[in-house]
């Protein structure tokens, strides 16, 4: 069970990482560019769509762009604080995983605003951009929930455990002055029993 936890806080830790680096320089792009990233011929078909069927006009584009570049640099942040978290051990497992799927909602919902157009006009070729950062989500959502499963499995065996290995307190005959008690004593150890030293 510890390997498979090991394994999947890898992977997730992995997805969270593509998502930093990746989206974390496209936004970066999209704000060191004067067109707002709408010199790249995908992203300005995106934006050109978002404004047409909003009838921006072409400032309202390139404010468009710009919130598109927010939206991405949101989530950069957003998983650069869950690795951060997660490598030092900062803050304990539920915090972390609510950070996680707050990432992953904001990716879904970046994502569905930007594909908002396209599936409108019926570009289903333009929608294959998305399909590699959508199936990361999925595949990182259900890591997640059988982390969490394991870890919750994990914990209950451990206080399970714990309880059954408690020393059981039992009324037995005290040692008789200074005369030893070996046998006394290895009975009680067996049993798990207290026993009084005096």
């Amino acid at each position: 069970m510890e390997r498979l936890s090991n394994s999947i806080s890898i992977i997730v830790c992995g997805i969270a990482a593509y998502f930093a680096l990746h989206w974390g320089s496209e936004a970066l792009v999209i704000f060191a560019s004067p067109l707002h990233g709408m010199d790249k011929p995908a992203f300005a078909h995106i934006v050109q769509n978002f404004a047409r069927m909003l009838n921006l006009t072409q400032d309202g584009a390139i404010i468009c762009a710009a919130a598109f570049g927010a939206a991405k640099l949101g989530v950069m942040l957003v998983f650069a604080i869950y690795l951060a978290r997660r490598i030092t051990g900062i803050g304990n497992r539920e915090a972390n995983y609510d950070l996680l799927e707050t990432g992953l909602i904001l990716v879904v919902a970046t994502i569905a605003a930007m594909a908002l157009p396209l599936v409108l006009e019926e570009s289903a070729t333009a929608l294959n951009q998305f399909r590699v950062p959508l199936w990361l989500v999925g595949l990182a959502a259900t890591f997640t929930m059988v982390e969490r499963a394991v870890t919750s499995e994990t914990a209950s065996r451990t206080t399970t455990w714990a309880r059954e290995t408690q020393p059981i307190p039992a009324l037995l005959p005290r040692q008789r002055g200074r005369v030893s008690a070996m046998r006394w004593n290895l009975l009680r150890q067996q049993a798990n029993v207290e026993f009084d030293r005096r």
